[in-house]
């Protein structure tokens, strides 16, 4: 299974997705943690820099039918009541 390195904190658990070939196992990452991850590891990046980091150089990047699945929960805004793990 693949995912993005630095992002372990992130996985929520195995999905299952259909394929040509069949069932396939992929990782299933929490975006909100992603995100906290990010800003944790910069210095100075607000949750929207972060955010945008996020969605344009990890989620919106195809990897293929077997590439890993990112579940949003919710508002991915931190004012708006969401829980940032």
């Amino acid at each position: 299974m693949m995912g993005p390195e630095g992002f372990d904190e992130a996985i929520l658990g195995i999905g299952t997705v259909s394929t040509k070939d069949g069932d396939e196992e992929v990782l299933v990452y929490d975006v909100q943690k992603m995100i906290k991850i990010v800003m944790d590891d910069s210095i100075d990046m607000t949750w929207d820099e972060a955010k945008e980091f996020v969605e344009f150089n990890i989620v919106g990047i195809y990897l293929g039918e077997t590439g890993p699945c990112f579940l949003q929960v919710g508002n991915l805004s931190p004012g708006d009541g969401d829980t940032i793990h």
